[in-house]
């Protein structure tokens, strides 16, 4: 970043007079002195890189303001800017939807909210809707959900631990009793170790899923909330879409932790074969590998064989 415009002030040496250094040059390790701020790319650039920003197409239309405006000019721009549309990251957030209680883009608007009979500027629901209370019980409920959301995190952790568990005691017992019978047995005790693997993967990779997404949510939340705390009173606008991506995301994130609740927790189960001596030439495996989820207000129940 080129906060303060990497002002040097060195009183002995040939760059002495440097007051706002050219931040490519600076960053390998060159000082050249600025004569243009770019506010896109918040970098002061010298003549050079001035000349090769103008020439590239990725930046050729940004906006370059001179050096001393550089500081001042990329506060106005921060202030003034747009904010993106979750859906269509490449247009700005211009319009409220009253029946669906949310922000959009125009794209929005003409395809999904074309019969929606309340949408109106950001300017007027803006100042027609937005209390400050309102943003307050926003910041209470996000506290609570992003400590529900943890909870949830670590009991997917402690169900993928017990999971593990299992599938050593399993293993264990498998081997044991591939150690009692005949070669025969051996292929077929290898053939339950792989459909034990396969449904240990699957319930791995699932709780691990479970687990990312769970961590998605909260860093969006984070991020989100960081934006909103971060726009002023100034700028209506902007904080009254914060508040609706806020309210947005943790309605999400609400409805993942009811998900996440609702299936209960994963667990697999081994259940032997006890007649296997008798029947050692029919038999095709060890035993019944179960996987089932187990709920808090009812029983385990089998999901798969």
């Amino acid at each position: 970043m080129a906060e303060g415009g990497n002002q040097f002030s060195i009183q002995d040496g040939s760059d002495a007079d440097i007051a706002f250094s050219c931040t490519p040059c600076s960053e390998e390790g060159t000082r050249e002195e600025a004569i243009k701020y770019c506010l896109e790319c918040d970098e002061y650039l010298c003549t050079t890189c001035t000349k090769y920003h103008l020439k590239m197409k990725i930046s050729r239309d940004h906006k370059l303001v001179e050096k001393e405006k550089g500081k001042h000019e990329q506060k106005i721009a921060k202030t003034t800017a747009k904010i993106k549309c979750r859906q269509h990251p490449d247009r700005d957030i211009e319009m409220y939807c009253g029946t669906h209680d949310m922000v959009y883009c125009l794209m929005c608007i003409a395809t999904e909210h074309r019969s929606c009979g309340d949408v109106t500027s950001l300017t007027d629901a803006a100042g027609s809707d937005f209390q400050q209370i309102e943003a307050d019980r926003l910041q209470e409920e996000y506290e609570s959900l992003k400590e529900v959301l943890r909870i949830s995190e670590k009991k997917k952790k402690e169900n993928l631990v017990s999971v593990e568990e299992t599938r050593k005691t399993i293993e264990k017992r498998l081997q044991e009793i591939e150690e009692a019978l005949v070669e025969h047995i051996k292929m077929i005790s290898q053939q339950d170790k792989t459909s034990l693997n396969e449904t240990y993967c699957k319930v791995k990779d699932e709780l691990e899923s479970d687990i990312t997404k769970l961590n998605r949510r909260l860093s969006e939340m984070e991020r989100v909330r960081g934006q909103f705390q971060a726009t002023t009173e100034v700028n209506k606008e902007n904080r009254f879409v914060q508040l609706k991506l806020c309210q947005q995301i943790m309605k999400d994130a609400k409805t993942l932790h009811a998900k996440f609740e609702s299936n209960g927790k994963v667990s697999i189960d081994f259940e032997e074969n006890t007649s296997v001596t008798g029947q050692l030439i029919e038999v095709k495996s060890l035993g019944k590998l179960n996987e089932a989820r187990i709920n808090k207000k009812r029983n385990k129940t089998p999901k798969r064989d």
